[in-house]
């Protein structure tokens, strides 16, 4: 899906109406396609060509052509899984608000520290 937010981005077009395809193999994994008009709406550069060589030479892309949008794309959707990946490690914390007081209990405290901390509500 990174390529695709990239591509809409951008500005490509959708191909058809329903531009999306979600294949299921026989051990249920799932693998989405979005589909795209070849050449760009406005600047007819292709997508194909344009995003072959990103794919496979990243790093390479980026360092011949440093201010190209797919690198600042490339870049914001790296760090974007790398928040939610740091999101998914921290713990919640559950709130709970009486008497026009609130507090924070961590959802893995056990029963005892949560009825000892509701009381201060």
């Amino acid at each position: 899906m990174p390529l695709a937010a990239a591509l809409v981005t951008l500005g490509w077009d959708f191909y058809a109406e329903e531009p999306i395809t979600r294949l299921v193999d026989e051990h249920g994994k799932e693998t989405v396609k979005f589909w795209f008009h070849a050449a760009h709406p406005t600047t007819g550069e292709s997508a194909f060509a344009t995003f072959e060589k990103f794919d496979k030479h990243a790093e390479v892309f980026a360092a011949e052509h440093p201010e190209h949008p797919l690198n600042y794309i490339r870049a914001a959707l790296l760090n974007r899984n790398e928040l939610v990946g740091l999101v998914k490690k921290t713990h919640r914390l559950v709130t709970i608000a009486r008497n026009g007081k609130r507090i924070a209990i961590s959802e893995r405290a056990d029963a005892e520290t949560k009825k000892k901390f509701s009381r201060f509500l």
